[in-house]
């Protein structure tokens, strides 16, 4: 039954990571992962504290750092948040898997990022050659 349930989120949540990712601008999409990191760690960390359960949507730091990302809405719809008017809530019984898988793509998302900046800096050359 978790696979099921695990495989049935996985495409959207693929899906919202891979839009956050192409539709923003790098510093919008690093920072909108970091305060995404902090929200999800906390309730991983904290499953049963109920403060890390809702987020106000007027919340300056959300606003600034998650709501101007692109895909950001449908990354937490994807992980089992519900739009309540002026606030995000993720329900006491969701699991916290989903947010691991979240945390766990972002990090290799990460990764690739930093793998195709590597291959990038192998591709340029360290100095011009002149012509003769």
């Amino acid at each position: 039954i978790f696979f099921r349930v695990l495989s049935s989120f996985g495409m959207a949540l693929q899906v919202s990571v891979d839009i956050m990712a192409s539709a923003n601008d790098k510093g919008t999409w690093n920072t909108a992962i970091e305060r995404i990191q902090t929200y999800f760690g906390n309730i991983v960390n904290n499953a049963s504290e109920p403060k890390f359960r809702r987020i106000k949507k007027a919340n300056k730091i959300f606003e600034k750092d998650v709501s101007k990302c692109i895909g950001s809405e449908e990354l937490l719809k994807a992980v089992g948040w519900a739009d309540e008017g002026e606030f995000w809530v993720l329900p006491p019984d969701a699991p916290v898997e989903p947010l691991q898988e979240a945390l766990r793509l972002f990090q290799v998302k990460a990764e690739d990022e930093e793998g195709d900046m590597k291959r990038q800096a192998g591709r340029q050359r360290p100095f011009a050659m002149e012509k003769r």
